[in-house]
């Protein structure tokens, strides 16, 4: 169902989340269209290919064993321009380095249902609310995917691939493509190369700090 956005309501914190997760929207709809598309036609004119982007994702720590290819390759459609196939891979695997984050982080990822006797898997939302995951991760970042993956008066995008209501030209919305960005970005950040050069770095800084003592 449709879901439509009630006014705003200062005095009612849920209500301000959700026109937060809107506003979000409207922001990362506009950075797709614009630094998204430029991006993509860089990336093509430059004739890159789906290799080029193995030292961000190959051993990557925060996408779960064995993902990282499908990761890479739904990354790559995007920057590609086939964005309904990169959102096929992407929507779900991006859950996957939540929920793989989150554990890393020290949250469970099943809760005890004592109405049905059985451990249950935690759907994303809870996910979300880790108490771990909240501590271990910037807020904005989780804000961030939380409204384009799930969010209703956000992107909502995971929800809207898995039960097959984007059409074609909904795949290449602007919130669409900043997901890709997005992605791309965030795994950027964690890969082995990148954290090499910080770890450098810090090294580095820490001894002109020392030379400096002396």
């Amino acid at each position: 169902t449709e879901f439509f956005l009630p006014g705003l309501q200062l005095n009612d914190d849920n209500n301000i989340l959700l026109h937060m997760y809107h506003k979000a929207k409207e922001y990362e709809t506009i950075q797709g269209q614009t630094v998204g598309v430029w991006f993509i036609q860089l990336f093509r004119k430059l004739d890159l290919q789906e290799s080029d982007l193995d030292f961000i994702f190959d051993d990557n720590p925060i996408i779960p064993k064995g993902q990282e290819k499908d990761v890479q390759r739904g990354v790559y459609y995007g920057l590609m321009g086939r964005m309904s196939d990169a959102l096929d891979k992407l929507a779900p695997k991006v859950e996957n380095i939540i929920r793989n984050l989150a554990e890393m982080c020290g949250d469970l990822m099943t809760y005890y249902d004592y109405k049905e006797g059985i451990q249950q898997k935690k759907v994303l939302s809870q996910v979300f609310l880790g108490e771990k995951l909240n501590e271990c991760v910037e807020e904005n970042i989780l804000f961030t995917f939380d409204g384009l993956l799930q969010q209703k008066a956000g992107s909502n995008i995971r929800n809207r691939v898995g039960h097959g209501l984007n059409t074609e030209a909904e795949c290449s919305t602007g919130d669409c493509i900043y997901l890709v960005l997005i992605v791309l970005k965030f795994c950027a950040l964690y890969c082995g190369s990148f954290l090499d050069e910080s770890l450098r770095r810090k090294n580095d800084s820490s001894m002109h700090i020392s030379d400096g003592e002396k």
